[in-house]
């Protein structure tokens, strides 16, 4: 009837809203967590070759020795433009990043556990991404001004589309 359809409706919103809620919470413990911790022996080469590249326009492996994938770089670089405040804007950015990693793996679960209940699909993703969040590896690695969130964030990104990619049927 209306009334149960309604009901229904109601109840998807409120566990959407809780889902969202608890996102929001692990944004906040990300970004807490990152902007206390000291200064790390491996930041600096990732924050400083984006300060060359944005203030003086030098390029890394042809004007300073860079031993990574430049793709960080210039992404501070742009960054640093806007902000004087180096460290903080980095590692926002990779704060950001290791979020939408948490995004992602929970709109996976949305998506692709379409066999479940509303209800079990929201709590599978929001398990998942705490999870995620809870390992110690993810715990040190995320948010540093370091190369790991964004390339894990679009390896994941590529692999999720890659798989929807192939599941669909060929015309």
């Amino acid at each position: 009837s209306q009334i149960e359809r309604e009901r229904g409706a109601a109840w998807r919103w409120l566990l959407a809203g809780a889902a969202f809620f608890l996102l929001l919470i692990a944004l906040v413990l990300l970004f807490g967590l990152n902007m206390r911790r000291g200064l790390n022996h491996d930041e600096h080469q990732f924050v400083a070759s984006g300060a060359l590249i944005g203030r003086f326009g030098l390029l890394p492996y042809r004007d300073f020795p860079y031993f990574h994938v430049p793709t960080l770089s210039l992404i501070y670089a742009l960054l640093f433009q806007t902000t004087d405040y180096l460290l903080l804007a980095a590692r926002t950015f990779s704060v950001v990043c290791g979020w939408l990693l948490l995004v992602l793996i929970f709109v996976v679960a949305l998506l692709r556990l379409r066999n479940l209940k509303f209800g079990w699909r929201i709590a599978t993703g929001v398990l998942g991404a705490w999870l995620l969040l809870a390992a110690p590896s993810f715990v040190f690695t995320s948010g540093r001004a370091w190369n790991h969130d964004l390339p894990v964030l679009l390896v994941l990104l590529a692999a999720v589309l890659a798989s929807y990619w192939l599941r669909r049927p060929v015309r």
